[in-house]
Protein backbone atom coordinates (compact mmCIF):
# COMPACT_ATOMS: atom_id res chain seq x y z
CA UNK A 1 0.00 0.00 0.00
CA UNK A 2 2.98 2.28 1.00
CA UNK A 3 4.59 2.06 -2.36
CA UNK A 4 1.86 2.10 -4.05
CA UNK A 5 0.84 5.58 -2.44
CA UNK A 6 4.19 6.47 -3.18
CA UNK A 7 3.91 5.95 -6.79
CA UNK A 8 0.43 7.97 -7.02
CA UNK A 9 2.18 10.86 -4.96
CA UNK A 10 5.33 10.79 -7.38
CA UNK A 11 2.63 10.76 -10.58
CA UNK A 12 0.65 13.16 -9.16
CA UNK A 13 4.32 15.57 -8.34
CA UNK A 14 5.26 14.93 -12.03
CA UNK A 15 2.01 16.01 -13.30
CA UNK A 16 1.51 19.34 -11.15
CA UNK A 17 5.52 20.38 -12.54
CA UNK A 18 4.11 19.83 -15.86
CA UNK A 19 1.56 22.10 -15.05
CA UNK A 20 3.40 24.95 -14.23
CA UNK A 21 6.60 24.85 -15.99
CA UNK A 22 4.33 25.21 -18.81
CA UNK A 23 2.28 28.31 -17.31
CA UNK A 24 5.83 29.73 -16.62
CA UNK A 25 6.59 29.23 -19.63
CA UNK A 26 3.38 30.92 -21.06
CA UNK A 27 3.85 33.58 -18.68
CA UNK A 28 7.88 34.49 -19.89
CA UNK A 29 9.67 32.56 -17.56
CA UNK A 30 11.78 30.32 -19.86
CA UNK A 31 14.59 29.32 -17.72
CA UNK A 32 12.61 28.73 -14.25
CA UNK A 33 9.92 26.42 -16.41
CA UNK A 34 13.17 24.30 -18.11
CA UNK A 35 14.65 24.10 -14.59
CA UNK A 36 11.41 22.46 -13.11
CA UNK A 37 10.92 20.71 -16.52
CA UNK A 38 14.33 18.96 -15.57
CA UNK A 39 13.06 18.31 -12.31
CA UNK A 40 10.35 16.63 -13.80
CA UNK A 41 10.93 12.42 -12.61
CA UNK A 42 8.13 10.99 -15.20
CA UNK A 43 9.62 10.78 -18.30
CA UNK A 44 6.63 11.23 -20.03
CA UNK A 45 5.10 14.76 -18.38
CA UNK A 46 8.93 15.90 -18.97
CA UNK A 47 8.88 15.62 -22.82
CA UNK A 48 5.32 16.69 -22.43
CA UNK A 49 6.33 20.28 -20.85
CA UNK A 50 9.36 20.05 -23.00
CA UNK A 51 7.02 20.16 -25.61
CA UNK A 52 4.99 23.07 -24.34
CA UNK A 53 8.26 25.17 -23.72
CA UNK A 54 9.60 24.61 -26.81
CA UNK A 55 6.21 25.74 -29.08
CA UNK A 56 6.31 28.97 -26.55
CA UNK A 57 9.87 29.63 -27.66
CA UNK A 58 8.93 28.97 -31.34
CA UNK A 59 5.85 31.57 -30.86
CA UNK A 60 7.99 33.96 -29.55
CA UNK A 61 11.03 33.86 -32.65
CA UNK A 62 13.15 32.63 -30.08
CA UNK A 63 14.34 29.73 -32.40
CA UNK A 64 17.67 28.84 -31.54
CA UNK A 65 16.60 28.15 -27.91
CA UNK A 66 13.72 26.47 -29.20
CA UNK A 67 15.93 23.51 -31.41
CA UNK A 68 18.50 23.61 -28.28
CA UNK A 69 15.67 22.20 -26.24
CA UNK A 70 14.19 19.91 -28.64
CA UNK A 71 17.46 17.63 -28.42
CA UNK A 72 16.66 16.87 -24.51
CA UNK A 73 13.21 15.27 -25.43
CA UNK A 74 14.03 11.39 -24.95
CA UNK A 75 10.29 10.59 -26.63
CA UNK A 76 10.16 10.48 -30.39
CA UNK A 77 7.36 11.64 -31.04
CA UNK A 78 7.49 14.61 -28.99
CA UNK A 79 10.59 15.82 -30.19
CA UNK A 80 8.94 15.55 -33.97
CA UNK A 81 5.74 17.44 -32.76
CA UNK A 82 8.06 19.94 -31.31
CA UNK A 83 10.36 20.12 -34.33
CA UNK A 84 6.83 21.05 -36.14
CA UNK A 85 6.33 23.85 -33.49
CA UNK A 86 9.61 25.34 -34.33
CA UNK A 87 8.88 25.12 -38.60
CA UNK A 88 5.59 26.78 -38.54
CA UNK A 89 7.15 29.28 -36.24
CA UNK A 90 9.97 30.06 -38.91
CA UNK A 91 7.03 29.93 -41.44
CA UNK A 92 5.15 33.13 -39.82
CA UNK A 93 8.33 34.83 -39.50
CA UNK A 94 8.62 34.62 -42.83
CA UNK A 95 11.66 32.41 -43.10
CA UNK A 96 9.87 30.12 -45.69
CA UNK A 97 12.92 28.10 -46.94
CA UNK A 98 14.36 26.62 -43.13
CA UNK A 99 10.85 25.98 -42.25
CA UNK A 100 10.54 23.34 -45.11
CA UNK A 101 14.49 22.48 -44.78
CA UNK A 102 13.17 21.66 -41.29
CA UNK A 103 9.83 20.29 -41.90
CA UNK A 104 11.28 17.86 -44.40
CA UNK A 105 13.75 16.07 -41.56
CA UNK A 106 10.36 14.95 -39.75
CA UNK A 107 10.33 11.17 -40.20
CA UNK A 108 6.96 10.57 -37.93
CA UNK A 109 4.16 10.94 -40.47
CA UNK A 110 1.68 12.55 -37.37
CA UNK A 111 4.23 15.23 -37.38
CA UNK A 112 4.65 15.14 -40.64
CA UNK A 113 0.75 15.85 -41.32
CA UNK A 114 0.39 18.06 -38.56
CA UNK A 115 3.55 20.55 -39.55
CA UNK A 116 2.78 20.62 -43.47
CA UNK A 117 -1.33 21.08 -42.67
CA UNK A 118 -0.13 24.28 -40.61
CA UNK A 119 2.01 25.32 -43.31
CA UNK A 120 -0.10 25.48 -45.68
CA UNK A 121 -2.60 26.59 -43.79
CA UNK A 122 -0.38 29.81 -42.92
CA UNK A 123 1.18 30.34 -46.93
CA UNK A 124 -2.76 29.96 -48.20
CA UNK A 125 -3.82 32.44 -45.69
CA UNK A 126 -0.79 34.81 -46.29
CA UNK A 127 -1.09 35.06 -49.91
CA UNK A 128 1.44 32.39 -51.14
CA UNK A 129 -0.91 29.85 -52.80
CA UNK A 130 1.76 27.54 -55.05
CA UNK A 131 3.36 27.39 -51.18
CA UNK A 132 0.11 26.20 -49.58
CA UNK A 133 -0.59 23.48 -52.45
CA UNK A 134 2.56 21.84 -52.31
CA UNK A 135 2.60 21.86 -48.16
CA UNK A 136 -1.23 20.62 -48.54
CA UNK A 137 -0.55 17.74 -51.07
CA UNK A 138 2.41 16.87 -48.53
CA UNK A 139 -0.08 16.71 -45.63
CA UNK A 140 -2.39 14.92 -47.81
CA UNK A 141 0.38 12.16 -48.55
CA UNK A 142 1.85 11.78 -45.18
CA UNK A 143 -2.32 11.29 -43.92
CA UNK A 144 -2.27 8.17 -46.17
CA UNK A 145 -0.27 6.10 -43.40
CA UNK A 146 -2.11 7.38 -40.50
CA UNK A 147 -4.54 4.23 -40.33
CA UNK A 148 -6.25 1.91 -37.43
CA UNK A 149 -5.28 4.00 -34.25
CA UNK A 150 -6.91 6.86 -31.73
CA UNK A 151 -3.88 8.59 -32.53
CA UNK A 152 -4.15 8.66 -35.91
CA UNK A 153 -8.13 9.57 -35.51
CA UNK A 154 -7.23 12.70 -33.58
CA UNK A 155 -4.70 13.87 -35.40
CA UNK A 156 -7.04 13.89 -38.58
CA UNK A 157 -9.73 15.65 -36.83
CA UNK A 158 -7.28 18.20 -35.44
CA UNK A 159 -6.42 18.74 -39.19
CA UNK A 160 -9.90 19.13 -40.19
CA UNK A 161 -10.44 21.96 -37.29
CA UNK A 162 -7.61 23.53 -37.99
CA UNK A 163 -8.63 23.72 -41.86
CA UNK A 164 -12.74 24.72 -40.88
CA UNK A 165 -11.14 27.37 -38.31
CA UNK A 166 -9.06 28.97 -40.59
CA UNK A 167 -12.47 28.73 -43.31
CA UNK A 168 -9.82 26.72 -45.79
CA UNK A 169 -9.42 23.63 -47.80
CA UNK A 170 -13.04 22.26 -47.38
CA UNK A 171 -13.06 19.42 -49.89
CA UNK A 172 -9.62 18.26 -48.18
CA UNK A 173 -11.11 18.58 -44.84
CA UNK A 174 -14.17 16.36 -45.80
CA UNK A 175 -11.90 13.54 -47.52
CA UNK A 176 -9.71 13.75 -44.34
CA UNK A 177 -12.92 13.42 -41.99
CA UNK A 178 -14.50 10.32 -44.04
CA UNK A 179 -11.52 8.56 -43.42
CA UNK A 180 -11.85 9.30 -39.69
CA UNK A 181 -12.23 5.75 -38.10
CA UNK A 182 -13.43 6.44 -34.80
CA UNK A 183 -17.48 7.31 -34.82
CA UNK A 184 -17.10 10.16 -32.27
CA UNK A 185 -13.90 11.70 -33.73
CA UNK A 186 -15.93 12.04 -36.87
CA UNK A 187 -18.27 13.40 -35.53
CA UNK A 188 -16.55 16.24 -33.95
CA UNK A 189 -14.57 16.29 -37.01
CA UNK A 190 -18.09 16.43 -39.43
CA UNK A 191 -19.39 19.47 -36.72
CA UNK A 192 -16.39 21.35 -37.28
CA UNK A 193 -16.60 21.86 -40.84
CA UNK A 194 -20.20 22.17 -40.92
CA UNK A 195 -19.77 25.26 -38.69
CA UNK A 196 -16.45 26.10 -40.43
CA UNK A 197 -18.42 26.31 -43.61
CA UNK A 198 -21.41 28.72 -41.93
CA UNK A 199 -18.58 30.90 -40.75
CA UNK A 200 -16.74 30.90 -44.04
CA UNK A 201 -20.08 32.45 -45.35
CA UNK A 202 -21.17 28.71 -47.19
CA UNK A 203 -24.12 29.04 -44.97
CA UNK A 204 -26.75 27.05 -47.36
CA UNK A 205 -23.21 23.75 -47.77
CA UNK A 206 -22.84 24.16 -44.08
CA UNK A 207 -26.34 23.51 -43.43
CA UNK A 208 -27.14 20.68 -46.03
CA UNK A 209 -23.80 19.47 -44.60
CA UNK A 210 -25.74 19.16 -41.31
CA UNK A 211 -28.49 17.26 -42.73
CA UNK A 212 -26.78 13.81 -42.35
CA UNK A 213 -25.86 14.45 -38.65
CA UNK A 214 -27.69 13.43 -35.64
CA UNK A 215 -30.07 15.69 -34.10
CA UNK A 216 -27.73 17.53 -31.39
CA UNK A 217 -24.75 18.28 -33.94
CA UNK A 218 -27.15 19.12 -36.55
CA UNK A 219 -28.33 21.65 -33.65
CA UNK A 220 -24.99 22.65 -32.81
CA UNK A 221 -24.66 24.08 -36.80
CA UNK A 222 -28.26 25.36 -36.95
CA UNK A 223 -27.07 27.66 -33.62
CA UNK A 224 -23.50 29.04 -35.64
CA UNK A 225 -25.47 29.77 -38.76
CA UNK A 226 -28.23 31.57 -36.39
CA UNK A 227 -25.37 33.83 -35.16
CA UNK A 228 -23.61 34.50 -37.92
CA UNK A 229 -27.14 36.06 -39.35
CA UNK A 230 -27.93 37.54 -36.32
CA UNK A 231 -24.47 39.49 -36.26
CA UNK A 232 -24.73 40.54 -39.91
CA UNK A 233 -28.30 41.84 -39.01
CA UNK A 234 -30.32 39.43 -40.13
CA UNK A 235 -32.79 39.10 -37.78
CA UNK A 236 -35.93 37.72 -39.65
CA UNK A 237 -33.48 35.28 -41.06
CA UNK A 238 -31.89 34.07 -38.02
CA UNK A 239 -35.38 34.03 -35.90
CA UNK A 240 -36.84 31.67 -39.18
CA UNK A 241 -33.98 29.12 -39.03
CA UNK A 242 -33.88 29.11 -35.28
CA UNK A 243 -37.51 27.27 -35.72
CA UNK A 244 -35.71 24.30 -37.07
CA UNK A 245 -34.57 23.75 -33.57
CA UNK A 246 -36.88 21.38 -31.87
CA UNK A 247 -34.62 21.14 -28.52
CA UNK A 248 -35.97 23.92 -25.96
CA UNK A 249 -32.45 24.45 -24.44
CA UNK A 250 -30.48 25.06 -27.71
CA UNK A 251 -34.11 27.24 -28.90
CA UNK A 252 -33.27 29.26 -26.32
CA UNK A 253 -30.06 29.44 -26.64
CA UNK A 254 -30.08 30.77 -30.45
CA UNK A 255 -33.03 33.56 -29.26
CA UNK A 256 -30.30 34.64 -26.58
CA UNK A 257 -28.10 34.70 -29.68
CA UNK A 258 -30.07 37.20 -31.68
CA UNK A 259 -31.04 39.34 -28.84
CA UNK A 260 -27.74 39.93 -27.36
CA UNK A 261 -26.51 40.64 -31.69
CA UNK A 262 -29.77 42.96 -31.62
CA UNK A 263 -28.14 44.61 -28.62
CA UNK A 264 -24.54 45.44 -29.95
CA UNK A 265 -26.26 46.69 -33.00
CA UNK A 266 -28.29 49.29 -30.39
CA UNK A 267 -31.86 47.40 -30.82
CA UNK A 268 -32.05 47.65 -27.68
CA UNK A 269 -35.79 47.57 -27.01
CA UNK A 270 -36.61 44.46 -29.81
CA UNK A 271 -33.33 42.80 -27.72
CA UNK A 272 -35.07 42.71 -24.71
CA UNK A 273 -38.78 41.88 -26.09
CA UNK A 274 -36.67 38.70 -27.45
CA UNK A 275 -35.08 38.03 -24.00
CA UNK A 276 -38.23 38.54 -22.05
CA UNK A 277 -39.53 35.58 -24.50
CA UNK A 278 -37.00 33.14 -24.26
CA UNK A 279 -39.28 29.83 -22.62
CA UNK A 280 -36.06 28.56 -20.70
CA UNK A 281 -35.24 30.66 -17.35
CA UNK A 282 -31.69 30.06 -17.09
CA UNK A 283 -30.77 31.40 -20.76
CA UNK A 284 -33.42 34.47 -19.84
CA UNK A 285 -31.66 35.09 -16.61
CA UNK A 286 -28.46 34.95 -18.47
CA UNK A 287 -29.46 37.14 -21.09
CA UNK A 288 -30.82 39.97 -18.67
CA UNK A 289 -27.80 39.52 -16.43
CA UNK A 290 -25.42 40.37 -19.31
CA UNK A 291 -27.56 43.31 -20.88
CA UNK A 292 -27.52 44.75 -16.77
CA UNK A 293 -23.85 44.33 -16.99
CA UNK A 294 -23.37 46.25 -20.34
CA UNK A 295 -25.49 48.90 -19.01
CA UNK A 296 -23.36 49.28 -16.04
CA UNK A 297 -20.49 49.67 -17.97
CA UNK A 298 -22.62 52.56 -19.89
CA UNK A 299 -23.06 54.23 -16.69
CA UNK A 300 -26.79 53.63 -16.62
CA UNK A 301 -26.92 52.06 -13.04
CA UNK A 302 -30.76 52.64 -12.71
CA UNK A 303 -31.99 50.88 -15.46
CA UNK A 304 -29.06 48.11 -14.71
CA UNK A 305 -30.65 48.06 -11.29
CA UNK A 306 -34.21 47.28 -12.87
CA UNK A 307 -32.91 44.42 -15.21
CA UNK A 308 -30.74 42.94 -12.77
CA UNK A 309 -33.66 42.36 -10.15
CA UNK A 310 -35.51 41.07 -13.33
CA UNK A 311 -32.93 38.83 -13.59
CA UNK A 312 -32.23 37.47 -9.94
CA UNK A 313 -36.41 36.80 -9.78
CA UNK A 314 -36.01 34.71 -13.11
CA UNK A 315 -32.89 33.15 -11.58
CA UNK A 316 -35.30 32.06 -8.31
CA UNK A 317 -37.42 30.70 -10.18
CA UNK A 318 -35.65 28.05 -12.36
CA UNK A 319 -35.94 24.35 -11.12
CA UNK A 320 -33.07 22.86 -12.04
CA UNK A 321 -30.51 22.97 -8.94
CA UNK A 322 -27.10 23.57 -11.56
CA UNK A 323 -29.14 25.93 -13.54
CA UNK A 324 -30.69 28.16 -10.27
CA UNK A 325 -26.60 28.27 -8.63
CA UNK A 326 -25.16 29.29 -12.49
CA UNK A 327 -27.89 32.12 -12.66
CA UNK A 328 -28.00 33.40 -9.19
CA UNK A 329 -23.92 33.41 -9.20
CA UNK A 330 -24.03 35.34 -12.40
CA UNK A 331 -26.22 37.85 -11.13
CA UNK A 332 -24.00 38.11 -7.75
CA UNK A 333 -20.91 38.92 -10.41
CA UNK A 334 -22.99 41.74 -11.89
CA UNK A 335 -23.79 43.23 -8.82
CA UNK A 336 -20.64 42.88 -7.37
CA UNK A 337 -19.52 44.99 -10.77
CA UNK A 338 -22.19 47.40 -9.91
CA UNK A 339 -20.23 48.00 -5.94
CA UNK A 340 -23.32 46.44 -3.99
CA UNK A 341 -21.14 43.69 -2.04
CA UNK A 342 -24.25 43.03 0.56
CA UNK A 343 -26.52 41.93 -2.03
CA UNK A 344 -23.78 40.31 -4.27
CA UNK A 345 -22.59 38.43 -1.49
CA UNK A 346 -26.24 37.24 -0.16
CA UNK A 347 -26.70 35.97 -3.78
CA UNK A 348 -23.61 34.08 -3.71
CA UNK A 349 -24.29 32.36 -0.16
CA UNK A 350 -27.42 31.38 -1.64
CA UNK A 351 -25.59 29.89 -4.88
CA UNK A 352 -23.53 27.90 -2.27
CA UNK A 353 -26.59 26.32 -0.45
CA UNK A 354 -27.78 24.77 -3.60
CA UNK A 355 -24.49 23.28 -4.41
CA UNK A 356 -24.61 21.93 -1.27
CA UNK A 357 -27.54 19.83 -2.39
CA UNK A 358 -27.20 18.85 -5.67
CA UNK A 359 -24.94 16.09 -6.94
CA UNK A 360 -20.82 16.46 -6.70
CA UNK A 361 -20.46 16.27 -10.48
CA UNK A 362 -21.80 19.61 -10.39
CA UNK A 363 -20.04 20.89 -7.30
CA UNK A 364 -17.68 23.51 -9.14
CA UNK A 365 -16.85 24.89 -5.34
CA UNK A 366 -13.68 26.10 -6.06
CA UNK A 367 -15.26 29.25 -8.42
CA UNK A 368 -18.06 29.86 -5.85
CA UNK A 369 -15.73 30.25 -3.12
CA UNK A 370 -13.76 32.77 -4.96
CA UNK A 371 -16.18 34.80 -5.79
CA UNK A 372 -17.80 35.12 -2.25
CA UNK A 373 -13.93 35.84 -1.21
CA UNK A 374 -13.75 38.62 -3.03
CA UNK A 375 -17.06 39.81 -2.16
CA UNK A 376 -15.90 39.72 1.52
CA UNK A 377 -12.91 41.98 0.94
Amino acid sequence: MALAASFEVDDLRSRAFEIIAVEQATAGYTDEAIELARSINDSFDRDSAYYYIVKNLAERALFEDALQLVQEIDNPKYRELATGEIAVGLSAAGQSDRAETLAAKLVDKEARARTLAALAVHYKKSGHPDLASKMLAGANDALEFLKGSYSADLAKSDIVRMFSEAGIFFPDALVIAYNIEDDHRHAFAALDIARGMVAAGMMKEGLAYAENMAAGERDYVIIAAVNELAEAGRYDEAFDLSRRLGNKERLAQARADIAMAQWKAGIHDESLRVVRGIETGSYRARSLTEIAAKLTEAGRGEKAALLLKEAVEVARGIEDGPDRMYALADAAGALDEMGKKKEALGLAIKAMQILETIDKKHRHIGALTELAVDLLH
